[in-house]
């Protein structure tokens, strides 16, 4: 360890062969590492005493090397310490994100989903315009009314009611030549964009291919809306 000049100056120009008023080794000792009050007389006999500093200054570059590993040491310490932290942090993160269970579709993905890929073919029966008592095949022949054709299968069934038509709950009814009811099937009628709508599943295999007279009507007591269609 290098000497500033001062220090050089200490080591030399206060010779005391005799070590006249020289504190014990353990004065010096405490000067060295800082034990000593700065007012204590101690401090200004060192300055002016070679043999004295010379001691001082091993003790206090001893004191300061020892520091010094110390510190690396804790240096050392708190760097692997650090790491195996980070280390320990970016494996726990890691699994979390390798076994985090994927999140559940939303409802709105569904809904889109069943839209897109239907579990029944989409059908539609058109009620606009259509006569309110049971002439609708005299209506046919005479040509005002044209006979609507569904396949004969279960169908995504949209009905289109006549224009003016309030929304609510509607019943749908399939009957034959005797009048006699084949199918029935209640739904809720919505307004969209002035016109009135409703949608229900219905099962076509359970009658035979032909023509049949088919009525709406809003419930409770509505009146019914007549027409013709035919299955096949």
């Amino acid at each position: 360890m290098e000497n500033d000049p001062i220090e050089e100056l200490l080591l030399r120009a206060y010779p005391n062969p005799e070590r006249k008023g020289c504190p014990s080794s353990e004065v010096i000792r405490a000067l060295a590492n800082k034990a000593v009050p700065p007012d204590d007389p101690a401090w200004q006999h060192i300055w002016k005493c070679s043999p004295c500093f010379v001691q001082f200054k091993e003790l206090r570059d001893a004191r300061r090397l020892n520091e010094r590993a110390v510190r690396r040491k804790r240096n050392v310490y708190w760097a692997a310490a650090a790491a195996i932290i980070l280390v320990c942090i970016g494996a726990a993160l890691a699994a979390f994100f390798l076994n985090r269970p994927k999140p559940a579709p939303q409802q709105g993905s569904i809904i889109q989903t069943a839209r897109q890929t239907p579990a029944y073919p989409a059908a539609v029966l058109n009620l606009e315009g259509v006569s309110t008592t049971r002439s609708a095949e005299k209506n046919t022949s005479s040509g005002q009314v044209e006979i609507q054709t569904l396949p004969r299968r279960t169908v995504d069934l949209t009905v289109y009611l006549p224009r003016g038509s309030e929304d609510g709950q509607y019943q749908l009814e399939f009957l034959n030549a005797r009048d006699e009811v084949l199918l029935s099937s209640t739904a809720q009628a919505v307004i969209t964009r002035g016109l009135t709508e409703f949608s229900t599943l219905l099962d076509l295999t359970k009658i035979a291919p032909g023509t049949y007279t088919v009525r709406s009507r809003r419930l409770p007591d509505g009146t019914w809306r007549v027409s013709s269609v035919t299955v096949q």
